[in-house]
């Protein structure tokens, strides 16, 4: 693998920094609003606003990423949600909790929008599927540092603005995410050239058809709905399995630690088998994995699937996604990363109101079994992209 460009390597320590306070945030917010706000559907509600809101911003914001220069707009995003995110920690208002959480999520869309084109724009593609293992492993070793690091924070309460007991850890989670914003300033305009000149000669773009638009909005929206799960980890082991706060930040460090390893390992299955047979594979796995976990209820069994399923789903999801934008050509893959943003998130916004009804009422086993289901789906809408190539 040739050497990483330089604004792509302060974009991953950038966006490291910002996945240590987000793995942080992860761990105790949750328990922070319980805690402070008795409703037990407001953070259901919270969580919804700001998955519509990163559907909108996706929408909206995505044309912006191809029209104006990737750095700065991405150094605006980061600062701009990096004052969200603070505002989050400290207000205990419920409705301007909801508004703050509406102009996270709008802020936050275009760093997720960007992830995939940034890549794609400054990576040759040859070399692509292994930059995002790297970004991606990079990302997860750091939100899984976060996890285990902030449930060792004390919890203490010294500020009068609530009673939470997670005041100096959202405290520590809020510095580090506005220090995301500091490598993001080093970043150079004329740093954003390619490792090299790709081949000159380019197969010719089709035209968008009907069913690869279908596929591709079923796609995202679907992996939108897979992620449901993660926002109430920690409510669900502590409701099922009577966990405290350190037992919760070590069991989701094991479960989170794994890919970081395993992910630049299966990179290398693309040396040696066909993309299509590697996400096909993985996406069957998951599916067979969360019907072990909708079925089998012993704690060691839980764990064991959850952390397959966590290697598997981490590896597989942001490739599906650099096969999908791939398609379109340069000057609209941020468009198209946008509106692949929006279909994300209403599928996110969707699957953790949903979730929260379930793991509220102690559901536990409806989560995993929408999830085999949609795991199906995937396969069908993919096969359907693949099929629009030919």
């Amino acid at each position: 693998m040739k050497k990483i460009n330089k604004n792509v390597l302060l974009y991953i320590i950038s966006t490291s920094l910002l996945s240590f306070s987000v793995g942080i945030f992860t761990l105790v917010f949750n328990l922070h609003i319980s805690s402070i706000i008795r409703s037990k559907v407001f953070l259901s509600n919270f969580l919804l606003i700001g998955n519509i809101s990163m559907a909108l911003g996706g929408a909206v914001f995505g044309r912006a990423i191809d029209r104006f220069s990737k750095k700065n707009v991405l150094q605006c995003a980061t600062f701009f949600s990096a004052c969200m995110f603070i505002m989050e920690c400290f207000i205990t208002h419920e409705f301007l909790l909801l508004f703050i959480s509406f102009g996270y999520g709008m802020s936050f869309s275009i760093i997720m929008s960007i992830h995939t084109p940034l890549v794609m724009e400054y990576v040759e593609e040859n070399n692509q599927a292994h930059v995002l293992n790297i970004c991606n492993s990079l990302k997860l070793f750091a939100s899984t540092m976060g996890i285990f690091i902030g449930g060792f924070i004390p919890r203490v309460s010294f500020l009068k603005v609530n009673n939470s007991p997670y005041q100096l850890t959202l405290i520590a989670a809020g510095v580090t995410y506005l220090s995301a914003c500091v490598p993001l300033f080093a970043m150079k305009d004329n740093g954003c050239e390619k490792e090299g000149e790709r081949n000159t000669q380019k197969k010719e773009r089709k035209k968008i058809t009907m069913p690869k638009v279908t596929s591709f909005s079923v796609s995202f929206l679907i992996l939108g709905l897979l992620i449901f799960f993660s926002p109430y980890m920690n409510i669900y082991l502590k409701n099922r399995y009577e966990m405290d706060i350190r037992q919760i930040s070590l069991i989701l460090t094991i479960i989170q630690i794994c890919p970081i390893v395993t992910n630049i390992l299966l990179g290398k299955l693309f040396d040696y088998y066909s993309t299509k047979k590697i996400m096909f594979s993985c996406i069957f796995f998951c599916l067979l994995s969360y019907v072990g976990l909708a079925f089998f209820d012993q704690f060691i069994v839980q764990i064991v699937l959850l952390i397959g399923t966590t290697i598997l789903s981490t590896f597989v999801f942001p490739q599906i996604s650099r096969l999908i934008l791939k398609q379109y050509s340069k000057e609209n893959v941020g468009q198209m990363a946008g509106i692949a943003n929006l279909f994300y998130n209403i599928g996110d916004a969707i699957g953790t109101y949903s979730e929260g009804i379930f793991i509220n009422y102690a559901i536990y086993y409806m989560p995993f079994m929408i999830a085999a289901v949609l795991y199906g789906y995937l396969m069908i809408a993919l096969g359907g992209i693949w099929k629009s190539q030919e």
